[in-house]
Parts: structure tokens; C-alpha cells; sequence
């Protein structure tokens, strides 16, 4: 496969505080990639930088073997990204931001291309229902819609889905799966249920530095026979919680059924059970002092 995206020794400092650190990263043709990290971990900088919305202080980013800077021009137009949230006119409605995005952008056939990206991303008709007035969901949609407008190899798309219900969720992870055709799409994300499925490669991205990526069964490998379920009663909880990462806990009339994270038998009643991304997302990203 081609590389589309070249990355070596990327750091990035904000008041000597160190946010990206000697990163290495490669980006090939026909995946989607899931970046997941905690808030902060660094996944909105380096997609700035991608982008070139900031610039590295160290490293090398070559997008589509860009060198010179009429080169990296040519190499953003093929490039489509919603970054932290979308950008539209409040008093605008999506077609009228739409239309507003393609003349800036010069896009041909603006109003067939309009219509058609927006019965795409599941935005067909909102009449003359302004941005202000949208739902999350739907101002998400159109993020999505104005970045798709000059039809990119690459959509980036960052926290897509951070405040929307589970049902909206499920919808946008559909989306984005569908993408997979004929789109390279890098999403970033804190919630690991968006990526778990669809991801064709996931990059742990901790404290600016690349913890660990290959696909969801090879990073599951870290933590195989090392999740585990067992019964504890409800005086116990807190105690297996202070002990242990615990990943999920269901409530029994007489106490609870803990989701464990531990290389030991956390009880004598514990069972091993298959891992999960959110089993090994805890586990990487646990509060200093737990086992």
C-alpha cells in the first residue's frame, strides 16, 4: 500500500511543556485509523500539525511525498477535517453554509454537490432551519458534510462523537464505516467504543508519544488471561476498586460483578474472560498507584 502520511521525530512544546515527543508515525492508503488517547494526551496537536494549522518545533511530516510548500498546497486540498468542533454561520442553514464553503473553495457543480453530500452524511433537508438551531447530531453532520465537499482521500475527523447519545453514536460510527471505500479516515477519540469495531489499525497515543498500534487483536494480545469477572459482595467493592482497574461492575441484589484488569487471579471465584479495547484503554491509562 502507499504511504500517504510520513511522520519522524514530531515534538511539540506549549510554554516548555512537552505535548508531542519524538513521534514516529506511518499512514497508508485503504484504512481507518483510530487515535485514541485521554484528553490531553496530545491527538488534537498532532492533527493540527498535520494539517498545518501549528507547525512542529522538531521532525518531519511529508503528506502525499509533499516537500516543498506549493507541494503541501496541493496536498491539503485533498485532505477534509473537523477539528474540536464545526465551524459554521449560526443564521445560516446547512445548505446556506455549504454554499458558503463551496464559492470560498471554488467547487464546481456546487449545488449537486451539495445536495449530494448532504443526503450522504444524513442531513437531506432542514429547511430553513438555521445552524443555532441544529442538534448536536446534526451540527456534527455538517462538520462532516463540509469537509467532504472537495471529495478528500483523507478525512480527519477529531472527537466526532463526544456528546452525543448512544443512539447518534451508533449512527455516526455507521458513517464513518461507510467511509472505509474509498477514503483514508483517521479518527480521533477518547471513546474507545468508536473505533473498536471499525478501525482497521488503532494508535495508542500517551503523553505525546505513540504507547503501542497495530489492529484491535494484536493490541488485545497485551492483555490476554488477564481480564477476568468475579462476584464480590457489596462491602467489598470499593476495596477490589482500590486494589484493582476495574472496568465495569454490574449490581446483584446481594453485591456486584466486576470487570477486572489484573496479571493475578483478583478472587478465588474470578473467571478469565475475553479482553476488550475499553479493558486495555483502562489499563494503559489507569491513575498512577494502581496495580
Amino acid at each position: 500500500m502507499k504511504t500517504v502520511l510520513d511522520i519522524h521525530g514530531l515534538s511539540k512544546n506549549f510554554d516548555k511543556q512537552a505535548i508531542l515527543q519524538d513521534l514516529h508515525l506511518t499512514i497508508r492508503e485503504g484504512d481507518i485509523y483510530g487515535l485514541i488517547g485521554k484528553n490531553g494526551a496530545g491527538k488534537t496537536t498532532l492533527i493540527k500539525i498535520i494539517t498545518q494549522l501549528l507547525f512542529a518545533d522538531k521532525g518531519t511530516v511529508s503528506l502525499f511525498s509533499s516537500q516543498t510548500e506549493n507541494e503541501w498546497t496541493k496536498a491539503l486540498s485533498r485532505v477534509g477535517s473537523v477539528i474540536e468542533s464545526p465551524v459554521a454561520h449560526n443564521h445560516l442553514t446547512a445548505y446556506q453554509n455549504l454554499k458558503y464553503y463551496c464559492m470560498i473553495r471554488h467547487i464546481p457543480n456546487a449545488d449537486q454537490v451539495i445536495r449530494e453530500t448532504l443526503d450522504y452524511v444524513g442531513l437531506p433537508d432542514t429547511g430553513k432551519k438555521v445552524f443555532r438551531d441544529f442538534s448536536l447530531g446534526m451540527k456534527q453532520r455538517l462538520g462532516i458534510a463540509q469537509a467532504m465537499l472537495n471529495n478528500p482521500q483523507i478525512l480527519i475527523l477529531d472527537e466526532p462523537t463526544v456528546g452525543l447519545d448512544p443512539k447518534e453514536r451508533v449512527k455516526f460510527r455507521k458513517l464513518i464505516s461507510s467511509f472505509a471505500n474509498n477514503k483514508i479516515v483517521i479518527l480521533s477519540t477518547h471513546i474507545v467504543a468508536d473505533v473498536e469495531y471499525i478501525a482497521n489499525e488503532i494508535i495508542v497515543l500517551k503523553k505525546g508519544m505513540i504507547l503501542n498500534k497495530g489492529t484491535t487483536d494484536i493490541l488485545l494480545k497485551e492483555i490476554q488471561n488477564h481480564v477476568w469477572e468475579c462476584f464480590v459482595n457489596m462491602d467489598q467493592i470499593n476495596l477490589f476498586e482500590d486494589k484493582f482497574i476495574v472496568s465495569n461492575r454490574k449490581y446483584t441484589e446481594n453485591g456486584a460483578v466486576l470487570r477486572i484488569v489484573s496479571t493475578n487471579q483478583p478472587a478465588l471465584n474470578a473467571k478469565k474472560v475475553e479482553p476488550s479495547l475499553e479493558d486495555l484503554y483502562l489499563y494503559y491509562f489507569r491513575e498512577e498507584g494502581e496495580n
